[in-house]
């Protein structure tokens, strides 16, 4: 819709630049006197009547123009996944890697437009309409490579590739989580307390450097950066059981309400989660 309203406001204002000044003669025709608002009103009524009758009889062309214009976007995203790929195993399961480190990518910017909105940064996280799409079109195209004649090697590497993808996916449902959590906070009008800000920002700078790692780790499939990973997930892991005790004592000691260290643990939670699925995804390329 948005990009059909472009493609006719565009053109309309093309044709009347060439008809301006009969144009113009209406519009001061329809607005006597000097009233100026007037006047801008009846010009922009004017534009979008002129734009609906010229293009009225080719509303179905032009919706088939903005569909085209959306899916060239989405080719655009998904060129690694080609159709050619599938003469060779080698070169489709590279396209499948590297597919799956750009979904990462854009998983981890998702995940970070989520701490922003968090801490009051941002008001709404980033667009992830592209997830779908992507998970969609590697899962058909694994599902084309298990038809191949693939060998050992190979048919262990397409299943790691489709753990990966899980292991993506659940990244995002722990974000969708922390997200909810923000929601709740600003419905109930409720905030985290300076220290757990704190903690909780640390805890997120953590996890973004996991996730960065994991997905220079599927592209390049290196045992040595793999098991970076796994180190540092123990050490979320293990910041996450701190934390909690932290929450506790605050708690007891009457420093922060039932609601909002519940709030905090699930926001610590999900990010140790988020670390997890990090590791899940280094252990696939480490064994």
């Amino acid at each position: 819709v948005a990009r059909a309203h472009v493609i006719i406001n565009l053109i309309t204002a093309v044709l009347l630049l060439f008809l301006l000044k009969p144009f113009m003669a209406l519009v001061l025709y329809l607005s006597p006197g000097n009233d100026v608002a007037r006047q801008v009103a009846n010009s922009h009524t004017l534009f979008n009547i002129i734009g609906t009758l010229i293009f009225l009889p080719f509303i179905g062309l032009i919706s088939k123009l903005a569909q085209r214009m959306a899916g060239a976007k989405e080719q655009e995203e998904l060129y690694y996944l080609e159709e050619s790929a599938l003469q060779d195993n080698t070169t489709a399961l590279d396209q499948v890697k590297r597919a799956l480190a750009e979904h990462f990518a854009h998983v981890t910017l998702y995940f970070e437009s989520i701490h922003k909105v968090l801490v009051r940064k941002k008001d709404e996280p980033n667009n992830k309409a592209h997830s779908a799409r992507y998970r969609d079109r590697i899962t058909d195209f694994l599902e084309k490579i298990m038809q191949l004649k693939l060998t050992a090697k190979e048919s262990k590497l397409v299943a790691s590739y489709v753990r990966i993808l899980h292991e993506i996916e659940r990244i995002e449902d722990y974000s969708e989580k922390i997200l909810n959590v923000s929601n709740q906070l600003k419905t109930e009008s409720k905030t985290f307390r300076p220290i757990e800000h704190k903690e909780i920002e640390e805890l997120f700078k953590e996890v973004s450097v996991i996730m960065k790692k994991t997905e220079q780790v599927i592209v390049s499939r290196k045992r040595e950066a793999a098991l970076q990973v796994l180190s540092q997930y123990e050490s979320i892991n293990a910041r996450k059981d701190e934390l909690r005790e932290l929450s506790k004592k605050r708690f007891l000691s009457r420093r922060t309400g039932i609601g909002v260290a519940n709030y905090y643990y699930d926001v610590v939670s999900a990010l140790e989660e988020i670390a997890k699925k990090c590791r899940n995804s280094a252990k696939e390329i480490y064994d």
